[in-house]
């Protein structure tokens, strides 16, 4: 697993390189995200693009970088997902009602500015 990080403007784009986010790989994962999260940035896209499958522990992780940002109140968070089957596993889990989900990065730095959903 590879994770980028990208800065543009006030977003910054961390783009996760890999075709599964699992038990495997989710303590890199974390570890990566704690790292984003230092400089409390604005903006925060998550580029889940590259992935086909999100086991039961990549959702968790997932969960966990959400709520630490609600918490923290200082950063707005949302996802880029293209794979129609990992927004369908958003949805099932009932996490897509709580993060926000858009299908392109366009739609998502614009969508992250507003409440709504540009799916």
């Amino acid at each position: 697993m590879e994770i980028k990080f990208q800065k543009e403007d006030e977003y910054l784009i961390v783009e996760v390189k890999s075709h599964d986010l699992d038990e495997k790989n989710t303590s890199y994962f974390k570890e990566k995200m704690n790292e984003a999260l230092e400089d409390h940035p604005p903006y925060l896209i998550m580029d889940l693009s590259s992935v086909n499958f999100i086991s039961s522990s990549g959702i968790g992780s997932i969960t966990v970088v959400y709520k630490k940002i609600s918490v923290a109140k200082i950063t707005k968070f949302c996802l880029m997902i293209t794979s129609e089957n990992i927004r369908q596993l958003f949805k099932i889990t009932g996490l897509d009602q709580y993060i926000r989900i858009f299908d392109s990065m366009e739609n998502a730095k614009k969508g992250i500015l507003s409440e709504e959903k540009l799916l």
